[in-house]
């Protein structure tokens, strides 16, 4: 069983369960550094427009190689408004300009 002590006096078991957890947030917070909200808005919007994307690219293939055209049309918008929801979460200048 290793045990680690850290320079402020905490000491950390290796026989927890949450090993690894437990010394990354006595690390992060010995370090101060600034941990990251537990659930973002942005972060899951762009994730639905990842799997949106994904579904539409799948569709897309599927048209061209067994000739359905409304498949692909459908496939292509669904690309479409994927990559579309997937950039918008995810611009940096939106929440630059929202802080102002």
């Amino acid at each position: 069983m290793y045990t680690i002590c850290f320079p402020s006096g905490t000491i950390v078991n290796a026989g927890d369960v949450a090993f690894f957890s437990r010394a990354l947030s006595v690390l992060r917070r010995e370090s101060g550094a600034k941990t990251m909200k537990r659930f973002e808005t942005r972060i899951a919007c762009a994730s639905v427009g990842v799997f949106i994307w994904l579904g539409g690219l799948y569709a897309t293939i599927r048209g061209l190689l067994y000739d359905e055209s409304a498949l692909f049309r459908y496939g292509m918008l669904a690309l479409v408004v994927g990559v579309a929801t997937f950039v918008i979460a995810l611009n940096p200048l939106a929440n630059r300009n929202s802080r102002k």
